[in-house]
């Protein structure tokens, strides 16, 4: 039984109050058929919506089998709906983008109907109102009349006891009409139909009881045929959308409008493109170490990982296999003084160092290849080479004053002459790329060494220890000194004399044993006896010493003591790191080594960096929202559809969130796909994707996550906010 006791509705406009129904009160049972009707504004929908619930009263009271609906909330009235009414709009107020079967299924599944049986009632209830040839036809290439009995259709498929219809004939030809009517009175059997009509004459037939109303009242309530009326109405069991169930429906609304899901993809693209972006770059930082190369490094290469053994020791083939199969590794270059050589253009003073043409991408060539052979190069675009030509480079070039001019001793210098087989296209660049090979060449390893010399501090003393201490030791070759002799200037040999206890004099070190003691910041205390051959007065500076290329090997010890690591940068260098045993063997990132006064500096970097990814993450929702807007706008209207059909709050809540959900996962799986293939396919794009690990990927997913349910919740706030008549009527 449904009883409506001294009702009221009123509607506020900007300054005025309109009274669209006035103390209406009635009780309507099951088993009637009631006719209402009325002129235009007498309040024919209003009465129409207050019993389906579509719309509030603000006076009165309206009971269903007893019990009062004056205190229900929005989840109520939407429990209301789903279990008691079926609605038929005058509109139609189908969903334009699914089939006919479609919209017919959708009311069996707000409903909770027997999904096993669903198919078979939306297939029979299409049929019955004459659309099986369009069941498969989108509603929105129907005709009014056809859209009409779509309506019906799905009125009817929910088996509620309540039907209500605005209008159902208005778009309905005669034969048509009486079919509908017809329909509707042989469910009134056990139903209470209510059907609103301008036209009475053609509903008398089939109406038990006329209601009319004139300005919001009821004028006349005439009863044209007693009816077996019951007292109650049988409620239909509703359970609302499972998980499977929202997540099928949620695909059904995205593939159902393609331009709009291609809309919304692009959106979703460019977001997370964004995001991965600077979300990688935030892994990148953190993981890596610090970008310094304040240290002893001519070449502080961001693919270079320095390693050598804690106890001085050189490495044993089998540790260099053991490094070279570490993961991220992508080579070892044994000689890895040859990294530190300093090498210059013929007729150039601008000093470059070599690396590895494994370390660089063939992306950063303007024209040619890189060097596969020891004896190919790829030079600078600055420099005047085509490919094909020929450049000779000197090694370990001499120190430079500060007017530019060389030092004494240029004569002796190594020259080494090259093909040019590319170009690198970045003007400026001071690394002349050789093949990987030439890292493993013991000739150019001595002649490296030759430059490692000039760098470390070498002293000179007896056997009582280190004497003279001198910085920058110019190390000059000359053949005519005899191997494990040595040659230093007269006013060395003087100064060396005075640090000596006794203080022998020049001329008594003349022909004495003297040892050189060898330091740079990985080899600690390394010392050699050499004999005092000679003295020179003129020719070269006072912290020169002579000595044969042979007697090099006995200073340093060409054994490989330290390697370098090729990896891809400091994310990948800082990985191998933690993978290595750092009490047995040291690592040192030269692009990242730095005095311990500039980790402040560094920390800065990384929480601001922290600070501007999470800023970026709010910036992204704010922007998201305001790009989707329009697009989810487009789809409110069927939201309030489904709202209508008696479909609950939480339900619409999480579609809204799996559709959005879904276009983030197919948006990051297109960027993360197109990211893996320009890592493979090595552009010049950055590849930001490799820093992601396991937990990187579980965090984008959260984040995606979150972004779903919050624009979710947002959009859904605006269907929510108002009764359904009224959200609809903005529509």
């Amino acid at each position: 039984m449904l009883e409506l006791i001294n009702v009221s509705k009123y509607y506020s406009g900007d300054q005025t109050v309109t009274q669209a129904l006035r103390k209406v009160s009635l009780t309507l049972s099951a088993g009637e058929f009631v006719a209402v009707t009325g002129e235009s504004g007498s309040g024919k929908s209003t009465f129409l919506n207050i019993i389906s619930g579509l719309d509030t009263y603000e006076d009165g009271d309206m009971r269903v089998n007893g019990e009062s609906t004056g205190y229900y909330d929005q989840e109520d009235w939407e429990q209301y709906r789903s279990q008691y009414i079926g609605f038929i709009f005058q509109n139609y107020n189908i969903i334009d983008a699914y089939t006919v079967y479609q919209n017919v299924y959708a009311a069996l599944s707000v409903s909770g109907y027997p999904k096993d049986e669903r198919k078979t009632r939306a297939l029979a209830l299409i049929e019955r109102v004459g659309l099986s040839k369009q069941k498969n036809q989108k509603s929105s290439t129907l005709s009014g009349g056809q859209k009409q009995r779509v309506s019906i259709a799905r009125a009817l498929a929910k088996d509620a006891p309540i039907i209500v219809a605005d209008e159902p004939t208005g778009n309905l030809d005669k034969a048509s009409g009486d079919n509908i009517l017809s329909l509707l009175k042989s469910i009134a059997q056990d139903k209470l139909v209510i059907v609103v009509t301008h036209n009475f004459d053609e509903v008398k037939p089939y109406a038990t009881r006329r209601v009319r109303l004139f300005d919001g009242e009821i004028s006349e309530d005439k009863t044209y045929a007693e009816v077996a009326k019951n007292d109650a109405f049988s409620a239909t069991v509703t359970r609302g959308l499972n998980l499977k169930e929202q997540f099928t429906t949620a695909l059904r609304n995205l593939f159902s409008t393609p331009k709009r899901l291609v809309l919304m993809l692009m959106i979703a693209v460019l977001i997370v493109f964004v995001f991965s972006f600077a979300y990688g770059s935030y892994v990148e930082q953190t993981n890596a170490p610090p970008r310094g190369g304040f240290g002893p490094f001519n070449n502080p290469h961001p693919t270079r990982l320095v390693a050598l053994n804690r106890d001085g020791e050189p490495f044993t083939q089998s540790a260099l296999n053991d490094l070279e199969d570490l993961n991220r590794v992508q080579t070892v270059l044994r000689y890895d003084t040859i990294l530190e050589m300093r090498v210059y253009y013929e007729g150039s003073f601008r000093s470059n160092v070599m690396i590895p043409s494994s370390s660089v991408r063939s992306s950063i060539l303007s024209e040619g290849r890189l060097p596969t052979a020891v004896n190919e190069i790829v030079v600078s675009s600055d420099y005047d080479y085509q490919v094909g030509d020929t450049v000779t480079l000197t090694l370990n070039s001499p120190d430079y004053s500060h007017i530019g001019r060389p030092s004494p001793g240029d004569e002796l210098l190594i020259s080494v002459t090259f093909d040019v087989v590319g170009i690198n296209r970045e003007r400026f660049s001071n690394q002349v790329i050789v093949a990987d090979e030439m890292f493993d060449d013991a000739r150019m390893h001595l002649y490296a060494m030759h430059g490692e010399m000039r760098r470390t501090t070498i002293a000179i003393g007896n056997d009582d220890g280190p004497a003279y201490m001198f910085e920058q030791y110019r190390i000059v070759y000359d053949d005519t000194v005899p191997r494990g002799n040595i040659r230093l200037s007269e006013e060395t040999l003087t100064e060396v004399s005075f640090s000596i206890p006794g203080n022998p004099g020049a001329n008594a070190l003349r022909g004495e044993t003297l040892k050189l003691y060898q330091e740079d910041v990985f080899v600690k205390g390394h010392e050699a006896n050499f004999v005092v051959d000679a003295s020179f007065t003129t020719g070269y500076d006072k912290h020169t010493l002579l000595m044969h290329p042979d007697t090099m090997t006995d200073l340093f010890d060409v054994r490989t003591r330290q390697v370098t690591l090729l990896v891809r940068d400091g994310f990948d260098a800082n990985a191998v790191a933690n993978e290595i045993d750092q009490e047995v063997v040291q690592t040192v990132y030269p692009a990242g080594y730095s005095p311990p006064e500039f980790m402040g500096i560094y920390l800065f970097e990384r929480v601001f960096t922290f600070l501007f990814v999470a800023f970026l993450l709010v910036v992204m929702y704010f922007m998201t929202y305001v790009a989707l807007r329009n697009v989810m706008r487009s789809k409110t209207k069927d939201y309030l559809i489904f709202r209508s059909i008696g479909a609950m709050k939480r339900d619409l809540n999480r579609i809204t969130v799996i559709e959005l959900l879904i276009t983030f996962v197919i948006a990051a799986l297109l960027v993360f796909a197109f990211l893996w293939v320009n890592v493979l396919v090595g552009t010049r794009f950055p590849d930001f994707i490799r820093y992601y690990s396991v937990g990187n990927y579980t965090f984008a997913i959260i984040i995606f996550a979150l972004l779903s349910i919050l624009l979710g919740i947002r959009f859904n706030y605006r269907i929510f906010r108002d009764s359904v008549i009224t959200a609809l009527r903005v529509e």
